[in-house]
């Protein structure tokens, strides 16, 4: 999801900044005598604007968004594997698009679904008992006031515990999944 999808309606910050820009950039370019034509006028409106809305995203970004952490635990699932070695397949590694990528089925009101996490937001845990994930994601408090000018960058960002059983990480695996 992009910046602008996400902070669309958060935007207050960047146009003040921006109103403020315009403003600032036409009343001292005015105060010089330097706006001879609408060109003039139409061109420093426009880099006001554009300066006014650069210093405003970073002065949103600097702002404390409120936040909470949402955690869910979901039970993984684990596949029957035919390749000779004893136990199940519990989670599975690779690339898609170069980016190292964990693979793993879980199960959500009686329904199994697939799913992936990018290798940095993972951490494994070993752990005795039902191998489980634990995703955290950073969510906005809802109508609070700092929020409409405040810009969280980690807004909807994941990150996964893997609690699994000791043995089970195993280097070379030939995989025949049934």
């Amino acid at each position: 999801m992009s910046l602008w999808k996400k902070h669309s309606d958060k935007m207050v910050t960047i146009i003040i900044f921006s109103i403020i820009g315009i403003f600032l950039q036409l009343k001292s370019v005015y105060s010089i005598g330097f706006l001879d034509d609408a060109i003039d006028w139409i061109f420093n409106g426009i880099f006001g604007a554009v300066l006014g809305g650069f210093l405003g995203f970073i002065f949103a970004v600097a702002l404390p968004a409120k936040t909470f952490h949402k955690e869910s635990i979901l039970d993984l699932i684990t596949l029957k594997d035919n390749s000779g070695h004893s136990g199940d397949f519990i989670l599975g590694t690779g690339t898609i698009k170069n980016e190292m990528v964990y693979v793993f089925y879980y199960e959500e009101n009686g329904y199994y679904k697939m799913s992936q996490a990018r290798y940095n937001d993972v951490r494994i845990k070993i752990k005795e008992g039902k191998p489980r994930i634990i995703v955290t994601q950073v969510k906005e408090v809802e109508n609070s006031f700092i929020n409409l000018f405040a810009i969280d960058l980690n807004i909807d960002k994941k990150t996964y515990v893997f609690e699994i059983p000791d043995g089970s990480i195993k280097n070379v695996q030939n995989l025949d999944a049934e």
